[in-house]
């Protein structure tokens, strides 16, 4: 049975993989022909809604010229101000 924490823990790598990719400059299909995977794949993974194997983790990070390191640093400082945890455009005023 998954726990409440179980969710949370895979939803922050989800996200610290989402900026990665965003600072990248990439978009969820340009990583998935990466990879080749599917883009639903890239999503459900960045959304925490699947849960993933350290070997998956790597190739993400390969996949972006990213080192653990920058996953470890994205973790421990969150989202930045601003960052909606989607793919919604900030507009300004």
């Amino acid at each position: 049975m998954e726990t409440d924490q179980s969710f949370q823990d895979r939803t922050v790598v989800g996200q610290a993989l989402r900026r990665l990719r965003e600072r990248a400059g990439l978009r969820e299909r340009e990583l998935a022909e990466r990879l080749g995977r599917e883009v639903a794949y890239i999503s459900e993974l960045e959304t925490g809604r699947l849960d993933t194997r350290w070997h998956t983790v790597l190739q993400f990070l390969r996949a972006l010229d990213a080192s653990l390191g920058d996953l470890t640093a994205e973790i421990e400082d969150g989202p930045g101000e601003g960052d909606l945890g989607d793919e919604t455009p900030v507009t300004g005023s």
